[in-house]
């Protein structure tokens, strides 16, 4: 690695960013009559966000406003609450759900809490095709919720009208509730807020979840199998495993994301706190790693230039900016002319092209690594080190890496424990460790270009020093490059029939994932869903 261009492109940066001095620019400051349309369905529900928001913001009120019924400057719009079973178009945020799930007794006398039931049975159960029973014979009951909403989710998702169906059972969550508890044979379809305990959102004694075979393959597949516990369930719902006809999602939308302190506040409340409540008021929280995702976003501090005083002030900012654009110019010729230098390790980079082609050939298989199943590398240094990385292979699949989570220096790690997390815009992949042993350093590059994984994989996109704790007997599983090329073989059969089984069942649109005469195009998994990611982590990377 040549440390002098390091070393040149973080004092280019420095010089960059600290020409903007405080002096130039300051944060926002928190504004006053801050405003939020609502749409009827959810006015309640952001009046009583705004309230919440009030108490803990002393002298930082929200204006809730009907759809509609106010001209609000655009400058003091943070944005539109609303329902739907989609996301929005411009910039948009979940804040939280309304979900109707089957529910049964916690001593449901049939193996359909098990098996899963399928969406084909419950489409020919609301229109009388077919009748179950339990395993004592007693005809398995359906109850339908009262409320409009409901049976339109119900007709939506199994493709029914259950106004030609009189014989259907309707009542109130209520009275289904306490219909539930007493009896054995009936599925009812609630609510999740009315069957979740708001405090510790577990289940209500009594009531257990039924699972819902999407795919009508009469079992439970790993993508299908969530409905141990709410909080599994709630991920499931986050990812798209659950129908999403079945659900509606409640946004905040706006042309852009807001960029006021008082915007980001709010906003950061509604997903924090403001997520307390909820289920009392009929909708559902949203998962903890979605929040943490969706928050993170948030994060970004805004600037705008302070308001000049003289004409010298406003000089002085003109020649700091012309300053900052000939800096950044320098810089994107540096790293423009960094990347086409020979590395380290005698690696030909390539670019992001999806269109190449991917197969045991293309990779980089540098001589002198070693290789672990886990899809790392390992390069033992003359100082007892090891070097550690991702290898080219998870690198081509992933595509471009936005944002890398590492441990710190000095915690101890075991082959086979996690290690670092590769960030997709929010897509997430774990990486399990290769070796034992204690972390001595990091690559605190990739805290700045997590991209360098991609661009360099084996020289600047290292990610640890590692001392290593048990090589000898570690070593045997490890393996070099010609073993580890003709071990490829077999992984890009695995690969293929992954991809042949989870993009069909995960994906509601087709992705040309396999060029002519089925081979895998480069950065395969770039545009797939969080859900194809998921099913990646465990069913490929985890399952050996």
């Amino acid at each position: 690695m040549k440390t002098h261009q390091i070393i040149l492109k973080a004092l280019l940066l420095v010089f960059f960013f600290s020409s903007f001095s405080p002096q130039a620019q300051k944060q926002v400051e928190v504004e006053a009559n801050m405003t939020v349309e609502a749409t009827a369905e959810v006015y309640e529900l952001a009046r009583t966000w705004a309230k919440e928001f009030s108490k803990s913001h002393p002298g930082n009120e929200i204006t809730v406003v009907p759809e509609g019924e106010a001209a609000v400057p655009q400058e003091k719009l943070i944005g539109k609450i609303s329902s739907g079973t989609s996301g929005k178009s411009g910039w948009s945020i979940t804040l939280c759900r309304k979900v109707l799930v089957p529910v049964v007794n916690s001593n449901f006398e049939s193996d359909l809490n098990t098996t899963g039931i399928s969406s084909h049975t419950l489409s020919d159960m609301l229109q009388s095709k077919k009748t179950l029973t339990t395993s004592e014979g007693k005809t398995i009951k359906l109850l339908l919720p009262a409320e409009q909403s409901g049976k339109s989710k119900l007709e939506n998702c199994f493709d029914v009208s259950l106004k030609q169906h009189q014989h259907l059972t309707y009542v109130s969550e209520d009275k289904a509730l306490d219909i539930l508890k007493k009896e054995k044979n009936i599925i009812a379809f609630l609510p999740l807020k009315s069957v979740i305990h708001s405090d510790n959102h577990s289940l209500k004694q009594g009531v257990a979840f039924l699972p819902i075979d999407r795919n009508n393959n009469g079992h439970l597949d790993h993508m299908e199998n969530f409905y141990g516990d709410v909080a599994a369930f709630s991920r499931g719902v986050w990812i798209g495993k659950y129908p999403k006809e079945l659900c509606d999602n409640i946004f905040l939308t706006s042309t852009h994301k807001p960029e006021s302190a008082k915007a980001e506040a709010f906003i950061s409340f509604l997903l924090t706190n403001g997520q307390d409540n909820l289920s009392s008021q009929g909708y559902s929280t949203l998962a903890y790693s979605e929040r943490s995702n969706q928050i993170q976003h948030l994060k970004e501090p805004y600037l705008v230039p302070e308001s000049a005083d003289s004409d010298e002030a406003s000089w002085g900012l003109i020649i700091l900016i012309i300053a900052g654009i000939i800096i950044a110019t320098g810089i994107l010729a540096n790293l423009i002319f960094g990347f086409v230098r020979k590395e380290t390790i005698e690696l030909a980079e390539e670019s992001y092209n999806t269109e190449a082609a991917l197969d045991e050939d293309s990779i980089n298989i540098p001589e002198g690594v070693y290789f672990d199943k886990s899809h790392t590398w390992t390069f033992l240094e003359r100082n007892g080190l090891l070097r550690m990385g991702i290898d080219d292979f998870l690198q081509k699949v992933t595509g471009p890496v936005t944002k890398i989570n590492l441990k710190q220096e000095g915690e101890k790690v075991m082959k086979g424990e996690a290690i670092a997390t590769l960030i997709q815009n929010g897509k997430r992949l774990t990486v399990k460790a290769p070796v034992s042993g204690t972390i001595h350093s990091l690559n605190s590059h990739l805290a700045l270009d997590a991209g360098l994984v991609n661009q360099s994989p084996f020289d600047e996109g290292w990610m640890y020093m590692i001392s290593p704790e048990n090589w000898r007997q570690e070593i045997p599983f490890l393996k070099l490059a010609s073993e580890y090329h003709e071990w490829l073989k077999s992984e890009f059969s695995r690969l293929k029939d992954f991809l042949s089984y989870s993009v069909n069942i995960n994906e509601t649109q087709s992705h040309a994932v396999l060029q002519d005469g089925g081979t895998i195009r480069q950065y395969v998994l770039k545009d797939l869903s969080p859900q194809v990611w998921e099913d990646f982590q465990i069913n490929f990377l985890d399952k050996k």
